[in-house]
């Protein structure tokens, strides 16, 4: 399930994954989420939480977020991913070298920190 972090910046839009992550998750909210900001605002940030509850993305939800990525990656300015899994942090690194925008993963610890760098 994904659903939404509130009290963020006004050109930041958060999420946090639990549990098993599906195409609809993205269908249901992060989809119409980030369209929505992208009418008010020409570039977002994004903080992606994936807690400890997380177990998975399905093969439709890795579909669903390369196509969020790669549809709209010119309008990110920061992605900040806080996980503790190495599978994703190597995978966002990989990624990351294409985005234009500024990615930089934390710890689940320090989700805070990565509030304070998008708000910075």
């Amino acid at each position: 399930m994904i659903s939404k972090i509130e009290n963020l910046p006004d050109d930041t839009i958060g999420f946090e994954a639990t549990g098993v992550i599906t195409a609809s998750d993205y269908e249901a909210v992060v989809n119409p989420l980030i369209v929505s900001k992208l009418k008010v605002q020409s570039k977002i940030s994004i903080l992606y939480h994936i807690g400890p509850e997380f177990k998975k993305f399905d093969l439709g939800a890795m579909w669903e977020d390369a196509k969020v990525g790669l549809n709209h990656m010119r309008a990110w300015n920061k992605v900040a991913l806080v996980t503790d899994s190495p599978k994703l942090k190597y995978a966002t690194k990989a990624f990351s070298i294409v985005m234009p925008a500024h990615v930089k993963i934390f710890s689940n610890k320090d989700i805070q920190k990565a509030k304070e760098w998008l708000a910075s």
